[in-house]
């Protein structure tokens, strides 16, 4: 059952929680869900953004080390380990897409399994039948769902429209300066890679 375990699930490209059905159908194209679980690979929007920290992470330290060992240790002349640290960078992240997507969905779900959400099957379904028996004695508690669901926004969370304007306006402004900062932050990254290709081709 090692294909149960979650690191070797994560490196196999398959469910965290099954460790049977595949999270990719191309290079590119991820699945919603487990064909074999029906576990929900996304569990919101924008879910997967995380993973580019992960592939950055490993391609920006496999390449510092390379960089290091074959200059330092292996006394290689800098001009190719540089161009080669380009074309490695360029490519690797390419291959390495679909791994850092999985050990990041790995990560998450073992961190936090109870966010996740899976189809009825087998046993499943029949207890989701049950489930659905149940609803006809929940019917005051619904009709309190639909009448809070009709409420504005600003209803529902207990403030004005003014303030929750206000809110909105608030998180487009945070939202804006972090953008700002992670920008900067790439150009001063590109300049910085730039200035030391430039020095050591000198």
């Amino acid at each position: 059952m090692l294909q149960k375990i979650p690191h070797i699930a994560a490196l196999r490209l398959r469910c965290p929680k099954c460790g049977q059905g595949k999270l990719f159908r191309g290079w590119f194209h991820m699945n919603s869900e487990c064909d074999s679980c029906g576990l929900s690979f996304e569990r919101e929007a924008g879910f997967f953004l995380g993973s580019i920290y992960v592939n950055y992470g490993v391609t920006a330290l496999t390449t510092v080390i390379s960089y290091l060992v074959l200059v330092m240790v292996f006394k290689l002349p800098a001009k190719p380990v540089v161009f080669g640290c380009v074309v490695f960078t360029t490519l690797f992240p390419l291959w390495f897409f679909r791994y850092a997507r999985s050990v990041f969905l790995t990560i998450d779900h073992y961190v936090s399994p109870g966010n996740y959400h899976a189809r009825p099957t087998g046993s499943s379904a029949a207890a989701a039948s049950e489930n659905e028996a149940r609803v006809g004695q929940r019917q005051p508690q619904l009709a309190m769902v639909e009448q809070t669901a009709a409420m504005t926004p600003a209803e529902a969370a207990g403030f004005s429209e003014e303030e929750l304007t206000m809110l909105h306006a608030e998180d487009a402004h945070a939202g804006a300066i972090v953008g700002t900062v992670v920008l900067l932050a790439v150009v001063f990254g590109l300049s910085m890679g730039s200035f030391f290709v430039f020095s050591t081709m000198r």
